[in-house]
C-alpha cells in the first residue's frame, strides 16, 4: 500500500461506462485512492509483478481464463485482493469467482455512490487480515508483523463512513 492509499487496479474495458463510472467514483471520494485502468487479464498481472496493487476489480464476463487469473492474483505474492463486478449475479460465477480467491463479487447495479468504494477497503481489509493469519500460524512474531497498512485501512473506512451517515448512523 503506497502513499498512505489504497491502490486500485480495474481489469476491463478502459473504453466502457462502467470504467468511466468507476473512476468517476473514486475521483468524487478523492484522497485515499489511486486508480489505474488496465484492459487486459494479462497485462494486469504483468503489472503487479513490476509494482503491487492493493486491490483488483475485475469488470469484464466470468470465462475459465478469467477464473485463471482470479486463482493466479490471489496466489501472488503481493497478494492483492480481487473484487468482481458483473452483470446480474449468477450463483454459478458467484462460487466460482470466490473459490478461486476473490473477496468480494458485485452486480454492476450495485454499484452506488459509497458503496464501491466501501466494498475495495473491506476487501483489502480481509485479505491484510488473511495475510496476518498466515505469518501468525507461520510462526512470525507480533512484534515483526506490521499493522501500519490494517491501521490506515481502518482509519479510511472511518472517515467513509462518517461522510455516508453524518448523524451515525449505519
Amino acid at each position: 500500500m503506497q502513499n498512505n492509499s489504497i491502490s486500485v487496479m480495474l481489469v476491463g474495458a478502459a473504453q466502457s461506462p462502467c470504467s468511466a463510472h468507476l473512476e468517476s467514483l473514486f475521483a468524487r471520494r478523492g484522497k485515499g485512492f489511486d486508480v489505474e485502468v488496465i484492459q487486459r487479464p494479462e497485462r494486469a498481472y504483468a503489472r503487479i509483478e513490476k509494482t503491487p496493487v492493493d486491490v483488483i476489480i475485475i469488470q469484464q464476463a466470468m470465462d475459465d481464463a478469467l477464473l485463471k487469473f482470479i486463482e493466479a492474483v490471489s496466489a501472488h505474492h503481493h497478494h492483492p485482493a480481487v473484487v468482481v463486478i458483473a452483470e446480474g449475479v449468477d450463483e454459478k460465477q458467484l462460487h466460482n469467482a470466490m473459490r478461486a480467491g476473490a473477496q468480494d463479487f458485485l452486480d454492476r447495479q450495485e454499484i452506488g455512490n459509497g458503496t464501491l468504494p466501501r466494498v475495495v477497503i473491506h476487501a483489502a481489509q480481509r485479505r491484510e487480515a488473511q495475510q496476518t493469519r498466515v505469518l501468525k500460524k507461520a510462526g512470525v512474531p507480533a512484534d515483526v508483523m506490521s499493522r501500519v497498512g490494517l491501521d490506515r485501512l481502518l482509519a479510511l473506512d472511518e472517515e467513509i463512513q462518517s461522510e455516508d451517515f453524518p448523524d451515525g448512523e449505519t
